[in-house]
Formats: C-alpha cells, sequence, structure tokens
C-alpha cells in the first residue's frame, strides 16, 4: 500500500508540478479578490490531478500489470483515495494559512474567509466522492465527460452560493447561517467520501479488463 501511494505521489511530483505553483498563484491572488472562483480553482484542480493519474494507469497498462502483482484490487483504489486525501487537505491547509493568515493580518475580511472555508473542504472531497466510483466503473475517457458535468454543475451552486454569502454578509451580518451549520457540510461530505470509498472498492472488484 505504501508502494502505491509512493507511485502516485512520485508522479505528482514529476508530472505536475505546474499545478502546484498555479494552486499556490490563486491562492495568492484569492486575497485580493472577492471572485469565488478563485477559492474553488485549487479544489478544481486537486481532483484533476487524480483524474490524470487514473489516465496515466489506463494508457500505460498499469491496471492488467497490477492484476500480476500482490495486491488487492481494494488496496489498488484505496490508494487513490489516500492520494486524494493528502492533495485535498495539503491543499487545505495552504488555503488556511495562505489566506487566513492574511485575513488575521489585514484584521478585517476574517468572517468572509470563514464562510468560504467550510465551501472550499466540502468541494475538495465532494469532488472525488462523486467522480471517483463514476471513472473506475467508466473509464477515464466517459468518466471524464461525466467529470466535466459534474464540474459545471458544483461549480455554479457553490459559486451561487458563495456570492450570495458574500452579498448578505455586506448587508447584515445577523442574517448569516449559523457557523456550525455551515461546518456539518465538510463533515457531511467526509462521511459520503468514506461510502464512495467503499462504493469503489466494490465496484473495481467487480470490473473485467
Amino acid at each position: 500500500m505504501k508502494g502505491l501511494i509512493w507511485k502516485d505521489l512520485v508522479l505528482v511530483w514529476k508530472t505536475y508540478k505546474i499545478y502546484g505553483i498555479i494552486t499556490l498563484i490563486f491562492l495568492i491572488a484569492g486575497n485580493f479578490s472577492d471572485n469565488g472562483f478563485i477559492a474553488l480553482y485549487p479544489a478544481w484542480i486537486v481532483g484533476l490531478i487524480v483524474m490524470n493519474l487514473i489516465n496515466m494507469d489506463e494508457r500505460s497498462g498499469w491496471n492488467m500489470y497490477s492484476a500480476a502483482l500482490p495486491l488487492s484490487r481494494a488496496q489498488l483504489v484505496s490508494a487513490k483515495y489516500l492520494v486524494m486525501l493528502v492533495l485535498s487537505l495539503g491543499t487545505a491547509l495552504l488555503y488556511l494559512l495562505i489566506q487566513g493568515g492574511w485575513s488575521l493580518w489585514q484584521g478585517s475580511g476574517l468572517d468572509a474567509f470563514l464562510l468560504r472555508l467550510p465551501m472550499v473542504l466540502t468541494v475538495m472531497l465532494l469532488w472525488p466522492t462523486i467522480m471517483l466510483p463514476c471513472v473506475l466503473k467508466l473509464g477515464y475517457s466517459r468518466g471524464s465527460t461525466a467529470y466535466i458535468v459534474v464540474a459545471g454543475v458544483l461549480f455554479g451552486v457553490l459559486l451561487g452560493g458563495m456570492s450570495l454569502l458574500n452579498y448578505v454578509t455586506g448587508i447584515e451580518t445577523s442574517a448569516l447561517p449559523p457557523f456550525a451549520l455551515l461546518y456539518a457540510m465538510p463533515l457531511a461530505t467526509a462521511v459520503l467520501f468514506g461510502l464512495s470509498w467503499l462504493l469503489s472498492i466494490r465496484i473495481y472488484k467487480k470490473k473485467e479488463f
């Protein structure tokens, strides 16, 4: 299992370092803009990286080669979920340090940051929760079409929600929803992430190559 995770992390480091630079640029740019897209783009980048890892496995024939190794299909699926979790939590930590630190240093905008944070955490987990079972079931080619559709819908909903929160923040602070309710979203998504993990293992065990 450690070898599988290390393989994917090495691929991420060697192949997708430019994505890390782009993520840092967007996280820093988010300090100077109220545009919700800038806040959510790093979350989309993380999902895209894992999608590309699955594509590389398919094109290289790793899926078939791994069947000859002493690895269970549950381990192969779990490695992708763990890599996704590591990248998501790492990006969330950068978001917290860069944009949260900036808000504290400026002494303003902290409420807006705390409102955006649960949405960013939610989208980072919700994307792989929905997409990984689809891609493992359909393959990268057909699964990527579903990825684009889900990405569009999810971005539309979340950007609309963030715009509404920014609007309400500017009018009346008392009208904001309770912070406990907002932070229940990533917790609920974490539960769905776990269920998605189990579903993906079940799908991959039945898959024929």
